[in-house]
């Protein structure tokens, strides 16, 4: 047929015919074809649903052999309070969307079957950590009752996360009535897209004497806000161990001393503020404190604050050092043993560091671990805290500004040197070193364990030779046993410099100091 389809002739009328008869032929296996194709389609079909549901039943029985089925209720609820109780951002209430996907481990883990759900449920402790994103969520969403139902009488562990301006409109009776509110163990308010943040506190706290007695943590964040005016809220916590305030445009006044607060973070608040709290805690151990210059209602004085049991302070510095005099020249700490310094701009500030060395004095300290961050000093005033920390064992020195680094690191370096070979090292031209009969001559330097500085590579010969003439007056075992360079290259050095710097500090080693090198460039 191939080779008469080819040759291009013409068929007679009896093969027309004929050829008629072979098309219908065709068409009629065709169709047969076409039939038993569709017999085949029906049944292949058919086996994929069965093969689908064998696999199914497959996966149910070796579901039966699982392990996990064998684990008692006990060790399964460990393991549920370890995936739902770690963080309470894994219970994020929210808008549920294709932008927005909130994890609800514990709504989740309460849907896998029946005994899951039903150990679930009987666990309050589940459902009472969670997160409320308010700008990603209707009012009254419905969740948020669930979760409080089933949590029962549990004490709650919630963030109240802002989002934006819209979230202030946004009330919840049932959450922020009074069988609730004093269960809350743990709150935290970021109102970091909100302004003022009052729009987002007030419903949580404004209420005549509103007791948390439960509350052990208490945070308030807001955007940097310069109100003069702000909301003041009395409330009562009794049990709390920590609070955090940051940048509130609110006043916040207890009602009674925090006597269990361990730890205080005050940031971005105005001084008078400040004062207010510290009367209130008694039994501090932790502070973190940045003032906000307030120049209407600042105190002229403050009163003497004893803050007996607080062991570690950071402290901005504020350009307004007399603020900062005043608050330092009212602190008596005596049990401080850890002490951070950061300047948000280098200064030297003469008044706060004759404040802190007045403190230091004043408490009698026995501070073991000192940092400065971004603080300029004089040659004087490190000689002075260095002279009133004999104990120090750990110090700390980051860099300063391009302009005052030199002169910080020698003045550093010198008062680390023993006093009678002051006189052999190298003092920079533009730095006059004064008379040193402020001070005795054969003072006891600290005996450092641990040294952290910034430095340029040109200052390694320097600080080579501070530890050398260091280790010369201490005894086996009371020398510098670790040591943290961080080296800067001044865009004028060359690496070869670098690596030399680099090469002379490795030969510490050999004398059994741990030494770490790091090493930057300078912008």
């Amino acid at each position: 047929m191939i080779e008469v389809i080819r040759s291009g002739s013409a068929p007679s009328i009896p093969e027309l015919l004929s050829l008629d008869n072979l098309v219908e032929q065709t068409q009629h296996v065709m169709d047969r074809c076409e039939a038993d194709l569709d017999k085949f389609r029906s049944l292949t079909a058919a086996m994929e649903i069965r093969r689908s549901r064998l696999s199914i039943y497959k996966a149910g029985i070796l579901s039966l052999k699982a392990p996990i089925r064998r684990l008692p209720l006990e060790i399964l609820g460990e393991i549920f309070q370890f995936s739902c109780c770690s963080d309470v951002s894994d219970n994020t209430v929210a808008k549920e969307d294709k932008k927005h996907c909130s994890p609800m481990v514990t709504l989740a883990l309460s849907q896998v079957c029946s005994q899951w759900r039903y150990l679930v449920v009987s666990m309050p402790k589940l459902w009472s950590g969670f997160r409320l994103n308010l700008g990603q969520m209707a009012p009254l969403h419905p969740i948020i009752s669930l979760y409080l139902d089933r949590s029962r009488s549990h004490p709650i562990d919630f963030i109240l996360d802002g989002g934006s301006n819209k979230a202030s409109t946004y009330v919840y009776p049932d959450f922020l009535s009074t069988r609730n509110t004093e269960r809350w163990k743990s709150a935290i308010l970021d109102a970091s897209l909100i302004l003022p943040s009052s729009l987002l506190v007030s419903p949580f706290l404004f209420s005549p004497q509103r007791s948390f007695p439960e509350l052990l943590n208490l945070e308030l964040h807001s955007p940097f806000d310069l109100s003069r005016f702000p909301l003041t809220f009395q409330i009562s916590c009794p049990k709390l161990r920590s609070l955090v305030l940051e940048n509130v445009d609110v006043s916040v006044q207890f009602t009674q001393p925090l006597e269990a607060l361990e730890y205080a973070s005050l940031r971005g608040l105005f001084p008078h503020h400040i004062y207010r709290i510290f009367q209130c805690l008694p039994n501090v151990r932790n502070i973190t404190l940045r003032a906000i210059s307030d120049f209407l209602n600042q105190p002229s004085q403050w009163q003497p604050i004893n803050l007996r049991c607080t062991e570690i302070l950071k402290l901005y510095a504020t350009v307004d050092s007399s603020f900062m005099s005043s608050m330092l020249d009212s602190f008596t700490m005596p049990a401080l043993t850890g002490l951070d310094l950061v300047a948000p701009t280098d200064s030297e500030c003469p008044h706060f560091i004759s404040s802190l060395s007045s403190m230091f004095s004043r408490s009698r300290i026995s501070l073991t671990r000192l940092s400065f961050q971004g603080i300029t000093f004089t040659y004087r005033e490190i000689t002075q805290l260095l002279y009133l920390s004999p104990t120090l064992t750990h110090l700390i020195w980051k860099r300063t500004t391009f302009q005052q680094h030199d002169l910080v690191v020698g003045r550093l370096l010198r008062a680390l040197t023993p006093p009678v070979d002051r006189s052999n090292l190298r003092s920079t031209p533009v730095e006059k070193y004064p008379n040193e009969r402020f001070i005795e001559q054969q003072y006891l330097l600290p005996d450092l364990e641990e040294l952290d500085v910034t430095i340029w590579a040109h200052h390694v010969p320097l600080l080579v030779n501070v530890l050398c003439f260091r280790k010369k007056y201490r005894s086996q075992g009371n020398s510098l046993q670790r040591l943290m360079v961080h080296i800067r290259k001044p865009p004028t050095q060359t690496f070869s410099e670098l690596m030399g710097a680099k090469e002379s500090l490795a030969r510490i080693r050999e004398g059994g100091m741990n030494v770490q090198i790091s090493y930057s460039l300078s912008k």
